[in-house]
């Protein structure tokens, strides 16, 4: 019997990018066929695992142009497979601003919940982050964010994934990596950012441009608002706040207003800021709404014990 050829990086990722089509363009009896029967997130799932490469502490691995290639058409497959049958359409685009309208009712069975309906998918998805790739990585953090607005189970599995993701990379505290990423990078004394700028991050491709430079923190940013600001709870809102904060997201943030950031960037931040200083607000409302109770009830109180006594 011959041996069967070995398929390259290339030929596989023409055949996802064939894949993708296919599900963005597909009945929904060809999707389902595709999720339950051929085990499609299986394999996508097991391609993107392979193609991460799982590195030891603070190691990252530059996988092969080709291999770049297979890890971006697998996402974008997901992301085909999340818009299937989605009404009104779900929008996964990078300069969208954080919306708490989007449900989960928007989205089919077929699609978006069966991707949230497998951790270990959405863990290889979340792994995948870690790539010295701006274009993976923004893709990367805009399918993760729509699983967060979209699904508080999604929103619960992205955090994990994260969380083990930490362990595995050798972070001291959980969104340490993320951060650190969004930061813009100090510049030499003797360097300036002239018309075309010099801008760089830790551990971004050298040959990424200003373009793609932006673009992954417009992503990463949109996925901070959507962790922090999609949980109705306002405890936890603040809490998910106090985390990034003490990971140096502030700081992060002001540093890229000083390097004129596009108005997509800009939106981001400012819907960041907007969000927090509404929640204190509010939380400064309960917490004075509580005072003039007390201050209300104390008087009633005693003149109740003064009648019981």
């Amino acid at each position: 019997m011959p041996a069967r050829s070995k398929i390259t990086n290339r030929s596989l990722a023409k055949h996802l990018i064939a894949l993708r089509v296919r599900l963005s363009t597909a009945k929904l009896s060809w999707t389902e066929e595709f999720v339950d029967n051929a085990q499609g997130l299986e394999a996508l799932e097991a391609l993107l695992d392979k193609a991460a490469q799982k590195p030891g502490k603070d190691v990252v691995v530059a996988a092969s142009e080709e291999g770049k290639m297979v890890q971006v058409e697998c996402v974008r497959c997901l992301r085909a497979l999340m818009n299937t049958d989605v009404r009104p359409p779900l929008s996964l685009s990078l300069s969208t601003t954080f919306s708490p309208m989007l449900t989960l009712s928007s989205c089919s069975q077929i699609g978006f919940s069966r991707v949230v309906a497998r951790p270990s998918l959405v863990t290889s998805v979340v792994f995948s982050i870690y790539s010295p790739s701006l274009k993976l990585r923004s893709l990367v953090a805009d399918v993760l964010a729509a699983m967060c607005l979209l699904s508080h189970d999604g929103r619960r599995l992205v955090l994990s994934a994260f969380s083990d993701a930490r362990l595995d990379h050798g972070e001291k505290y959980r969104f340490e990596w993320l951060v650190d990423r969004i930061k813009v990078v100090d510049l030499p004394d003797d360097r300036t950012i002239d018309g075309s700028s010099v801008l760089s991050g830790a551990d971004e491709e050298d040959d990424a441009d200003e373009a793609s430079f932006f673009e992954w923190r417009t992503a990463a940013m949109s996925l901070v608002n959507a962790l922090a600001n999609s949980p109705h709870d306002l405890e936890e809102r603040m809490m998910m706040r106090d985390e990034f904060a003490r990971r140096g997201l502030n700081e992060a943030m002001q540093g890229l207003r000083y390097v004129d950031p596009p108005d997509a960037l800009l939106r981001q931040l400012n819907v960041y800021v907007e969000e927090r200083q509404e929640d204190q607000e509010e939380l400064h409302e309960r917490t004075a709404g509580r005072s003039r109770d007390e201050c209300v009830l104390s008087p009633l109180s005693r003149h109740a014990l003064r009648r019981l006594y």
